[in-house]
């Protein structure tokens, strides 16, 4: 298996170990609209006829050692995946305009159905959109989260809702990397999601990755101190306040983190009760590439005016 290079800011098991009513948006986005089509075009990916081949490679490589992987193995095969993900997506939009494709001629079912057996999130929910009735009992069963989150897909992008009256949006391609509720080590329970883009190729440095979008939502008691806790765990302070905003309404850090050649920025956004720790990561070239779809993703970002 021919695996691309990713390097990835900070994991999720690493945040967690550091840790111990109609909506209103933040921008107008309505729905069905696409923001995605720049990036996408030009996203690091194989050529149709070089997916093909992968492909074929990448499921013989499945079949003889899925069974044997461990839950800490799995994360090369997954990132592989979505570079496979991404490929198609990039092929179909370049040939029909097209971000979800309207039959699917370049086995993304069959990708994503493997996705959901290496246990990732959402992506069997994709599978059966792209599949008639009749042949969705041969997939797996959709891997989703439990309450208080609850994921949903509209093509081309997958809803994240929570029971706490936000929700998130986000394009097909996105790898979830996680979606749980947790207490760190600041006593405020926090629900954590990870969604990682598509890949790009680095600036500066061989290979291609993904960028991380990282959000952490709760309803502290004491909100300055939800924000001062996550900053200081990413390595932030007042320092590094930027006046340019990622997102209208917050307040955006930035850093550079030399050690990991990773750029990292950072938004707290409150809305009434619920306090929001934005976080977009990646290399560089990766990280610039992928910044638009960062921003239209936590532009989506709504909340229930009954929560706020």
């Amino acid at each position: 298996m021919g695996r691309p290079l990713r390097i990835g800011y900070v994991g999720l098991a690493t945040i967690l170990a550091a840790q111990g009513a109609a909506p209103t948006s933040l921008a107008a986005q309505p729905k069905g609209r696409a923001p995605y089509t720049a990036t996408l075009a030009q996203a690091a990916a194989l050529t149709p006829r070089e997916l093909a081949q992968e492909q074929s490679q990448f499921k013989a490589w499945l079949r003889t050692n899925v069974a044997s992987l461990s839950p800490d193995q799995l994360q090369g095969p997954r990132e592989h995946l979505y570079f496979l993900v991404g490929s198609a997506a990039r092929a179909q939009f370049r040939a029909t305009g097209r971000l979800f494709p309207a039959r699917d001629t370049l086995g993304l079912a069959e990708m994503l159905d493997a996705g959901t057996r290496l246990g990732l999130l959402g992506a069997g929910l994709v599978a059966r959109t792209l599949i008639s009735a009749g042949e969705a009992e041969h997939l797996a069963p959709a891997v989703l989260p439990v309450a208080p989150l609850r994921l949903s897909f509209d093509a081309p992008e997958y809803t994240l809702h929570s029971a706490h009256g936000w929700s998130l949006r986000f394009p097909y391609y996105f790898m979830i990397g996680g979606l749980q509720v947790s207490m760190p080590n600041n006593g405020v329970e926090t629900e954590t999601i990870m969604l990682s883009t598509l890949f790009a190729d680095h600036h500066g440095m061989p290979g291609r990755s993904q960028a991380t979008l990282l959000l952490l939502g709760a309803m502290p008691p004491d909100t300055s101190a939800f924000y001062a806790f996550w900053l200081n765990a990413f390595q932030l302070g007042a320092a590094d306040r930027v006046s340019k905003t990622l997102l209208p309404g917050g307040t955006t850090y930035r850093g550079f983190d030399k050690a990991r050649s990773m750029n990292k920025e950072l938004v707290t956004l409150t809305r009434g009760r619920l306090a929001f720790v934005l976080v977009y990561s990646g290399l560089p070239g990766t990280f610039e590439k992928n910044r638009a779809d960062a921003r239209a993703v936590f532009e989506s970002l709504s909340v229930e005016m009954s929560k706020r």
